[in-house]
């Protein structure tokens, strides 16, 4: 419950994957994966009878990510995916990846219900299973 409570607090503390007003968002993988782990805190703690999003717009209709930024196509390179695996009311588990779109120039990042990012070379599933931690 700790670690939620901070992670909902870094919703306030991070931005929703902004720069200024008048400006597109930059998009890099982890930074945006984190705004997706304290999206998922902050729907949590909003929603407890419903657990976690298994898709972004639950996410963006709760006012945890922005609703002008297309979550469902491929942004800067990456493409990013929220899926619940195992479904269950509250739902306790959900998994999240940005996957380049060119497999081999870059890494692919993922998390789940842990909060903790994991990194590999390859698809999302290789970075679920065998992914190494970040810091």
């Amino acid at each position: 419950m700790k670690r939620e409570m901070l992670a909902c607090l870094a919703v306030a503390a991070l931005p929703v994957i902004g720069a200024s007003e008048d400006k597109m968002p930059q998009f890099n993988p982890e930074g945006t994966i984190r705004t997706i782990i304290s999206a998922q805190a902050y729907y949590k703690h909003k929603f407890p009878a419903k657990g976690y999003a298994c898709d972004f717009a639950a996410l963006v209709e709760a006012n945890g990510l922005k609703a002008e930024v297309k979550w469902t196509e491929p942004l800067e390179g990456y493409v990013y995916r929220i899926e619940c695996p195992v479904t269950g009311s509250p739902q306790a588990t959900f998994r999240a990846s940005a996957v380049p779109t060119t497999l081999g120039d870059k890494v692919t990042l993922c998390t789940d219900e842990t909060y903790r990012i994991r990194k590999a070379n390859g698809p999302a599933e290789m970075c679920f299973q065998h992914g190494v931690r970040l810091r």
